[in-house]
């Protein structure tokens, strides 16, 4: 498979206490292409695989697929270029839309190893595209997260229509009611 040389460039990730993420987008035109693009620069079913999962994947800082290339990294050929900027009109596309991303914890297994398989006719190892995250979740952290994802998909909708100035508003007047309720203190952690 094609490398990508010079200075190791790590991705930034999302970071939330002592856990790591990103955010990875629905699957859609874009990773197809990046699926074909990958297959006609070697054929390599391993890089074909990562390349419509990684090509997903959104940091602070954009894309973390092929994040050396941000860094004045030259692209070693046409197709590597191609899905870095495929990688970065995923991203813009992810940013418009109003699609619900999966919140993928980052730890040391979240992303497949460069050096992986072997030539069965010379030894060599193979090696395939990857990301390197900046840092990876604890795993207490991820242990912790796990078992609250389930409920992820059910609170971002309610936690994001917090940030439209019209529920501020809302939750002002929840303040200024709630000492007149029937059990004020029932409801003070919830509007902290």
């Amino acid at each position: 498979c094609t490398c990508i040389r010079g200075a190791l460039v790590l991705a930034l990730v999302y970071a939330a206490g002592d856990l790591r993420y990103v955010l990875r987008v629905p699957k859609g035109a874009i990773v197809n292409e990046a699926k074909r693009v990958a297959n006609a620069l070697h054929g390599c079913n391993a890089c074909i695989h990562r390349a419509g999962i990684y090509v997903r994947d959104i940091g602070p800082s954009g894309p973390v697929f092929l994040h050396n290339l941000t860094c004045g990294i030259a692209a070693p050929c046409a197709e590597v270029t191609k899905l870095r900027e495929l990688a970065e009109d995923l991203a813009e596309q992810a940013c418009q839309s109003c699609q619900q991303h999966e919140l993928v914890v980052v730890t040391d297994a979240t992303y497949a190893p460069v050096r992986e398989g072997k030539c069965a006719a010379t030894g060599e190892e193979y090696g395939h595209w990857t990301v390197h995250p900046a840092a990876c979740s604890t795993s207490e952290a991820a242990t912790r997260y796990s078992k609250l994802a389930r409920y992820y998909g059910q609170m971002d909708v309610r936690l994001a229509k917090l940030t439209v100035p019209e529920a501020l508003a809302s939750v002002n007047i929840m303040l200024e009611e709630q000492p007149h309720l029937e059990r004020p203190e029932h409801y003070a952690a919830c509007l902290r």
